[in-house]
């Protein structure tokens, strides 16, 4: 059960995202996935979504460097999640586990490749 309203704007703006996700060209997709990698290669634990995370959770290796089908829904879930956490009005939430230097990642990359851009929804 939902229980406040930015639990509610977060969900709202990851569901947007999803539209966004399935319409960037590849080469941003591909983007968004190469900082995911380093992540990965990190050992970064965390994410900034239940949705994303249960999904990282059941990952093996084996899925990114395939690019298996399981890669790309996290990628997706990953990214909305993102979305959701930068353009939601909660600061912090229980679901946001992902640590700060990787949060900050993320915010560039949305500042570098996606603000300012027209998004088609």
């Amino acid at each position: 059960m939902v229980k406040t309203p930015r639990v509610l704007e977060r969900i709202f703006v990851h569901e947007v995202f999803h539209f966004v996700w399935s319409r960037l060209p590849k080469k941003l997709r591909e983007s968004y996935g190469g900082l995911i990698t380093q992540e990965f290669q990190r050992e970064v634990k965390g994410e900034l979504g239940w949705s994303a995370e249960s999904m990282k959770l059941d990952l093996a290796l084996e899925d990114m460097a395939d690019g298996s089908r399981r890669w790309k829904d996290y990628l997706c879930e990953s990214f909305c999640d993102t979305a959701g956490w930068m353009y939601g009005s909660a600061s912090r939430y229980t679901e946001m586990t992902l640590d700060r230097g990787s949060r900050d990642l993320r915010r560039e990359w949305v500042a570098e490749h996606l603000e300012g851009r027209a998004l088609s929804v």
